[in-house]
């Protein structure tokens, strides 16, 4: 008998592998009965990985990662155990690029509040795409990551979030966030660093649909009111300003 693979529960195990369910009330032969046994795992396991797959690939997606040294490997894979090695790596390099903060793999914060990950899941990455052959020729995804130099009083996304970057009276940079999305501002602890390696200028429909979903306008802070204004999810005049920025140029 084989061992449980970590993608299958121990309910689903425990059924499959009862004598009766095994051997079908004693239809199947031994030879019958492994090979359907094997079948029905394969295809549990494939199905829990495929997920797996869909589900790092919308992050790397989202965040405008570079998904083709990995497509490039896994593409037409059948081999359950390459394709769990596959899908392990790109966690690690999720991990490890930092778009898992809530990881437990994060160790701690470092001196300038950006989160420091185990440099093991770099290791891990590089060791999967030395040892891993390219199957498939899959067109890459070429995008510019990061924005080095925020402009204060815009706006940007990391992730699904949006920040405004401000500049402190000292005349340093920072970003800030709305309380729930919605409340007063807040000062993003190292968010600004992840904008100047992972994030982008936030767009009009980008702030819009944040507002539409708690009704109340996140550049301004006000509830929308105006029919236009309602059904966009944004004034004119707060359009304009995530556009172009805020007339006191982000400034303390």
């Amino acid at each position: 008998m084989m061992r449980k693979p970590p993608e299958v529960t121990e309910d689903v195990w425990d059924s499959l592998t009862s004598p009766e369910n095994y051997y079908c009330d004693g239809e199947l032969t031994r030879e019958q009965a492994d090979r359907r046994f094997h079948t029905a795992i394969n295809k549990i396991v494939m199905d829990s990985l495929r997920e797996k797959y869909r589900e790092y690939s919308k992050t790397f997606k989202d965040n405008r990662l570079d998904l083709t040294p990995f497509a490039s490997r896994l593409q037409g894979e059948t081999d359950t155990k390459r394709v769990r090695e596959g899908v392990s790596a790109m966690r690690s390099f999720l991990i490890y690029r930092g778009f898992m903060e809530n990881d437990p793999h994060v160790s701690r914060i470092d001196g300038d509040n950006r989160p420091e990950f185990d440099l093991s899941h770099r290791e891990d990455v590089e060791g999967y795409l030395e040892r891993t052959p390219v199957r498939a020729a899959v067109s890459p995804v070429v995008h510019k990551l990061g924005v080095p130099n925020p402009v204060p009083g815009k706006f940007y996304m990391v992730g699904d979030t949006p920040f405004e970057v401000r500049m402190s009276k000292r005349g340093f940079l920072y970003a800030r966030k709305r309380h729930n999305g919605v409340g007063k501002w807040e000062y993003a602890k190292g968010v600004i660093f992840a904008i100047r390696e992972n994030g982008r200028e936030a767009t009009v429909d980008d702030i819009s649909k944040l507002s539409l979903q708690h009704k109340r306008c996140f550049v301004c802070g006000r509830a929308l009111e105006a029919e236009k204004s309602v059904k966009r999810g944004i004034g004119p005049v707060c359009s304009k300003t995530v556009q172009f920025g805020r007339k006191d140029d982000g400034k303390d």
